[in-house]
């Protein structure tokens, strides 16, 4: 019951965090810390949840965090707390499953929009939709 449960949350979540990013091309950092610490604090209260599992989840929104201090924020800072808020309510193989999903996603659209010349490599691209692609994705399949 408690994955499904986190399924919704994390859904309603993203779909929220995707009309920000493409609407105003910003992802608010308030709802993300609070769904980080919403699912940290689920994994103690309820039964059969461990919270190694909520902080191990975390881990693929970290190195994402990592990657926007060290390369220019290139990729936000407010993408790595959505990813760590993913990963807090479904622990690290479904939150690992859904980056790369929505990495592959962002990259072949990147790809048709440069070969189109529509774009160029230093075109930026709101990610949300990517992510929530790669969440539905990963859910389906």
């Amino acid at each position: 019951m408690y994955l499904f449960t986190a399924w919704i949350i994390v859904l309603i979540f993203l779909i929220f965090n995707t009309f920000t990013d493409v609407r105003y091309q910003k992802i608010l950092t308030h709802p993300a810390i609070g769904m980080i610490i919403l699912g940290i604090v689920l994994h103690i209260l309820l039964p059969k949840q461990y919270v190694i599992t909520s902080i191990l989840g975390m881990l693929p929104g970290a190195v994402l965090l990592g990657v926007a201090f060290l390369n220019g924020k290139a990729i936000g800072i407010g993408d790595g707390l959505v990813i760590c808020g993913i990963g807090s309510m479904l622990g690290i193989v479904l939150t690992f499953r859904v980056t790369m999903l929505s990495l592959f996603f962002a990259a072949v659209w990147a790809l048709l929009l440069i070969t189109r010349k529509v774009a160029d490599r230093h075109t930026k691209m709101p990610y949300m939709p990517f992510l929530l692609c790669g969440f539905l994705f990963s859910l389906l399949f």
